[in-house]
């Protein structure tokens, strides 16, 4: 058990390890040819964890440029939207 765990209180490191561990699952999954789906979830999570470690590190006072903020702003507009691997659809019609 760390310190952390035994005092009740989360890592630092915890928003970097999590980003990490979904990167790691994320390439483990390609490499072995994963179904679509499942890649497409894990791409998600790496989003998503990345998303909270560069929240993280502004509640902690870093101050990141301009551009990295708007590509929080876009990161969610991503996870939003729907995967659109079909798109165009293959039997000509419209993508509803």
């Amino acid at each position: 058990m760390s310190a952390a765990e035994a005092t009740g209180h989360p890592s630092p490191a915890e928003p970097f390890d999590a980003w990490q561990r979904a990167c790691a699952a994320l390439r483990a999954a390609e490499a072995r040819k994963a179904p679509h789906a499942e890649v497409v979830r894990l791409a998600e999570e790496v989003i998503r964890t990345r998303n909270a470690l560069t929240i993280d590190r502004l509640h902690a006072g870093w101050q990141p440029r301009d551009d990295i903020l708007r590509h929080l702003t876009a990161d969610e507009d991503l996870l939003r939207e729907g995967d659109d691997a079909d798109w165009p659809p293959r039997n000509g019609g419209d993508k509803a």
